[in-house]
């Protein structure tokens, strides 16, 4: 079954895998907050213990969680989920 909303076109098949974009500004954000807690080096975090890393992961999900963004990324991608399953209930 296809579906369309806002030029975006859906194949809705059994693994009901689908990518959404989000607006530029929550991805900056977003990008922000990342980048300020993780740097470039990918050897560090390669090399790092694993429970560190967890734990450093942890922490920044942790941020983007209790800043509201779990929130502002579902009501801007609401209108392709709700066409998406063509419920306008959820």
């Amino acid at each position: 079954m296809k579906t369309s909303n806002n030029n975006i076109n859906f194949e809705k098949d059994s693994s009901s895998i689908v990518v959404l974009p989000i607006g530029q500004s929550i991805y900056k954000d977003l990008r922000e907050i990342i980048d300020s807690n993780f740097d470039s080096d990918e050897e560090k975090y390669l090399n790092m213990d694993i429970n560190i890393y967890r734990k450093k992961v942890l922490e920044v999900q942790n941020q983007l969680i209790n800043s509201g963004y779990p929130n502002k990324i579902a009501k801007q991608v609401l209108n392709y989920l709700q066409t998406y399953q063509n419920n306008k209930e959820i």
